[in-house]
């Protein structure tokens, strides 16, 4: 027996700084955003998603590795947050007027997703400490920063 122990942790849509240097698509739309540029959503106008700060997914990883435990574990806050809130969270974090033009949602676009945390809460031990508005008002720092 060698004790080896495998984890699998799924995670949700997840912002951060080292998502803005990589281009992910969370991120274009947030630059997008912090510019205060015309937003296109191909989606459906109240179509949700549970977005998660890298800082939880890293606190996660950390607790999968000191924990002796394998499996799958599902790595989010457990909240469905829609597009909408996302962009309000972001125009009232920045200040900026932020103009949204909904077009037709893609075919095979899921409505809305959501993970169920209940098994990551009770074997890792793991809630998520950033709710959305504050992972933003971090990710919004780093543009300044960034962007200028």
């Amino acid at each position: 027996d060698y004790h080896i122990y495998v984890i699998a942790i799924l995670m949700c849509l997840v912002h951060d700084k080292v998502m803005v240097e990589r281009g992910a698509l969370l991120v274009f739309l947030l630059k997008r955003l912090y510019k205060a540029l015309l937003l296109l959503f191909t989606v459906m106008e109240n179509k949700t998603r549970d977005f998660i700060y890298v800082d939880d997914v890293v606190e996660a990883n950390i607790l999968g590795m000191q924990h002796q435990v394998t499996g799958i574990y599902n790595v989010s806050t457990g909240i469905s947050s829609s597009v909408n809130l996302l962009v309000d969270e972001f125009r009232n974090i920045s200040g900026k007027d932020i103009e949204v033009v909904y077009d037709k949602p893609r075919l095979g676009d899921i409505r809305d997703s959501v993970l169920a945390t209940d098994k990551s809460e009770k074997e890792l031990l793991f809630t998520a400490k950033y709710n959305l508005h504050d992972g933003l008002i971090k990710t919004y720092e780093y543009f300044k920063t960034v962007e200028g």
